[in-house]
């Protein structure tokens, strides 16, 4: 089924400048890297407040290079790659500030210009060329080497992996090459009836997606068949699949989305006759595209209530920030923020975090959990609509492991009047006893003298009876630890 969409500026909006972009890769919500195919050797540019602004990174190599830029990626915030001739790979650990041709072993400069680069994983990646060639590299894009030479007829236009074994190739002038075993071997796929196709995409071992200059293909059974998807077209040349889970984009002259995995498809009418060249997807209803004429557009879908795009969480000592972002929110209440420790079978409500409302702006959140037990947590957000609605996003888990030492705080306040904080930490299962004395060495009274888990604790002492002076507490454990410390009271 095809649908048009008419919503306009709802879903997309644009902003433009001089340059040819060919390719794009976000980062985060706010930087990204577009490649420019207008000059030899680029520039590639860089925006870090969304894509509003661009400015060329001044240390890209141009002058390495023999030919336009085809293509950049990333494989985490630091680390990226352009690609262009003569089979040249150039690559920056730095975020973009400085840049370094990758070593290349088995191809010569005769190979072509790399068209596409591919990371299945952080060291894992593979690269293709427009005269027949196929590079791996195993350690994250420092030293490639050649899987296959195809021949200077063969133009390799894309590559994709479905896991570490197998992948495959289009090509726009000779029918697709595949692999089962990363890429030992490439099998050319004579029985496929398509012999021109520019980028491909499998969801999983039998999905998948083969997009032409103007036909669009699907496979359910692995890549043995494939079947026209009627009424998709128009893309000419600049065809490009991007996607995000079960979102899939096919752009050019038109552009398309499917929002179930390629089963129905909806086409963006206000893009027609607009040849986009790249398309980096940060969630199922975010992303960023770029074009021809130094178009960039920003992609948002008002249809999607919450667009989480980053929930984490940080381990400081005993306390756990979490932390998340979205891009767009529609009728958005709140979130409740949910924790489970391993071993417990119900979610418990931390706190409830207000939400924006209605929103296309980035929004950012955070919330601080002190943990008092050694041990693995899981936690969540509960996302919940004004009109009761709600969703649960994904869980992360914390390890809050117990190798740390037995420990005990200095008092705060001190001096203190009327009452104070004392924490203290067990790294394993003990009797606890903490007994303030005063300077005589008498004792005074027990804090805590009980069996105690692993875990961080605190006690409060108020000041009460107490004379002003000076005063001692010590920790005292079954299996042999125990600190004093020094506390005065104010009266």
């Amino acid at each position: 089924m095809i649908n048009k969409t008419t919503e306009g500026y709802d879903n997309w909006k644009g902003m433009f400048f001089n340059a040819n972009l060919v390719d794009v890769y976000f980062t985060d919500e706010l930087t990204g890297y577009a490649a420019d195919g207008r000059y030899i050797g680029g520039p590639v540019y860089k925006t870090t407040d969304g894509g509003y602004s661009w400015f060329g990174l001044p240390n890209f190599p141009r002058n390495l290079l023999s030919s336009t830029l085809t293509c950049v990626t990333f494989i985490d915030s630091l680390t990226g790659f352009a690609g262009s001739a003569p089979c040249r790979i150039v690559k920056t650990t730095d975020a973009g500030e400085s840049w370094y041709i990758v070593n290349r072993t088995g191809l010569t400069d005769t190979i072509g210009l790399i068209n596409k680069i591919y990371f299945i994983n952080p060291t894992t990646g593979w690269a293709v060329t427009t005269r027949g060639g196929i590079l791996k590299t195993t350690d994250s894009g420092e030293n490639w080497f050649a899987q296959l030479n195809a021949g200077i007829s063969v133009i390799f236009s894309s590559v994709y992996f479905v896991d570490s074994l197998i992948g495959w190739t289009a090509n726009s002038n000779a029918r697709p090459y595949k692999t089962t075993n990363g890429g030992n071997n490439w099998v050319h796929q004579s029985n496929i009836n398509i012999g021109f196709s520019r980028d491909i995409y499998f969801q999983n071992f039998l999905n998948g997606i083969i997009v032409e200059s103007n036909i669009l293909y699907k496979s359910i059974d692995g890549g043995i068949n494939w079947n026209v998807i009627p009424g998709i077209t128009g893309f000419s040349i600049a065809a490009r699949l991007s996607h995000y889970d079960d979102i899939i984009f096919v752009s050019g002259f038109t552009t398309y989305r499917s929002i179930n995995s390629g089963e129905d498809w909806e086409e963006f009418i206000e893009l027609n006759g607009i040849r986009i060249n790249g398309v980096s997807l940060l969630g199922a209803g975010f992303g960023f595209a770029v074009g021809e004429l130094g178009m960039v557009l920003k992609y948002f879908d008002k249809n999607v209530p919450v667009e989480l795009i980053s929930f984490i969480s940080e381990l400081k000592g005993n306390i756990v920030t979490l932390k998340w972002i979205t891009v767009t929110e529609t009728n958005n209440q709140g979130f409740f923020v949910q924790r489970k420790k391993e071993g417990k079978i119900d979610w418990t409500n931390l706190a409830f975090i207000n939400g924006a409302g209605t929103s296309t702006s980035i929004n950012y959140y955070f919330y601080d959990d002190e943990l008092l037990q050694f041990g693995k947590y899981k936690y969540r957000l509960k996302q919940i609509d004004y009109n009761g609605q709600y969703e649960y996003s994904n869980e992360i888990e914390v390890n809050y492991i117990d190798n740390l030492d037995f420990y005990l705080s200095q008092n705060y306040p001190n001096p203190f009047n009327p009452e104070t904080k004392i924490d203290y930490r067990i790294p394993e299962e003990t009797l606890v006893n903490i007994s303030l004395y005063d300077i005589t060495g008498s004792k005074i009274k027990e804090l805590v003298n009980e069996k105690k888990q692993p875990g961080h604790y605190t006690i409060k002492l108020k000041g009460g009876e107490l004379n002003s002076g000076i005063y001692f507490y010590r920790l005292l454990t079954t299996s042999g630890y125990t600190a004093v410390k020094k506390i005065m009271f104010l009266k």
